[in-house]
């Protein structure tokens, strides 16, 4: 059996530290059970189980475990599985480490048409947001459905008739789930203070959809920075100007010393909290601190480091 490469199959949107390496196979009758399940976790190669024994093909305990991590894999199987509901369920099943780029859409034509329009399928496919296209229009228009949907993937506010961004526990749900779907909320409930602190509740997401008004409350500005930087660029002229708030921001990320006030910038403590956490946000800091020794020194370290973070990728 030629074993050909390590391929990463990890989704990279995750840390790139815990990302795992498979050997894929020339697959043939004579392949392992072992051989083809590590074969079709790399996504491209999903394919290359149409060469396998039979009695692995013909084996549903088998298929759905290898569904299971390549849903893809179900446009290579007898016309019978496909009409399967747990076969196709097990397609659909979302896997934290699944393959990067596999969704609905790699083997959606191959579901049976009854299937598509069952209501369990439609909702274990939502959860990739490329798939709620595939949603018919009835259900969109049903509430009750749509509930269940926003529960899963708030994104689903993107695609829903305004009356249903209206409805307090559609948009609590979707947002609960997604802040930044505050975005497709009405303006009503946008002004919702319950809603909008369950928006930015879990990462901050969705700060800068909440009202100007909530967008100045210290403790929820607070709340947003300590779990999050990205709501430090949505605050007002002053509060880019508060070095507590600058503080919280820069330790996360010091990318964020770009939307804070010049005399922040010109902040030798901010400063190096924000150089610490990203060496690129040097660029950012004023004429002063550039030519500053501490700051040029801990510029240096911190580049380095990042230097050989990316070499361990």
């Amino acid at each position: 059996m030629k074993r050909i490469r390590k391929n990463a199959y990890t989704d990279f949107s995750t840390n790139p530290e815990t990302h795992k390496f498979v050997w894929t196979y020339q697959l043939s009758k004579k392949s392992t059970e072992k051989q083809i399940l590590s074969t079709i976790s790399y996504i491209k190669y999903a394919y290359r189980i149409s060469k396998a024994n039979k009695k692995f093909l013909t084996n549903k305990k088998f298929l759905l475990k290898a569904l299971k991590i390549n849903g893809a894999i179900l446009n290579y199987l007898e016309p019978r599985f496909r009409v399967d509901k747990e076969m196709v369920m097990a397609a659909l099943y979302n896997d934290p480490v699944k393959i990067k780029g596999l969704g609905p859409h790699m083997f959606w034509d191959s579901i049976d048409d009854k299937l598509k329009e069952d209501e369990d399928v439609l909702l274990a496919a939502c959860i990739n947001d490329s798939a709620i296209e595939y949603i018919p229009s009835r259900l969109l228009n049903n509430r009750k459905f749509i509930l269940k949907c926003a529960k899963i993937n708030g994104s689903i506010l993107k695609y829903i008739d305004k009356k249903f961004c209206d409805d307090e526990e559609i948009v609590t749900a979707g947002v609960k789930e997604n802040g930044f779907c505050l975005e497709h909320v009405s303006e009503r409930l946008r002004n919702n203070k319950k809603i909008s602190l369950i928006a930015i509740s879990r990462f901050g997401h969705g700060f800068e959809y909440i009202s100007e008004e909530l967008k100045s409350d210290k403790k929820i500005i607070i709340k947003c920075l300590k779990k999050s930087d990205d709501s430090f660029q949505y605050l007002n002229e002053k509060d880019r100007d508060d070095d507590y708030f600058a503080s919280l921001a820069c330790f996360h990320n010091g990318y964020a010393i770009q939307f804070a006030s010049e005399r922040i910038k010109d902040n030798k403590k901010i400063a190096l909290y924000a150089i610490n956490s990203n060496p690129f946000s040097y660029s950012y800091l004023s004429k002063r601190l550039k030519k500053d020794k501490e700051i040029i020194k801990a510029y240096k370290i911190s580049k380095k480091k990042e230097q050989i973070r990316w070499k361990k990728k």
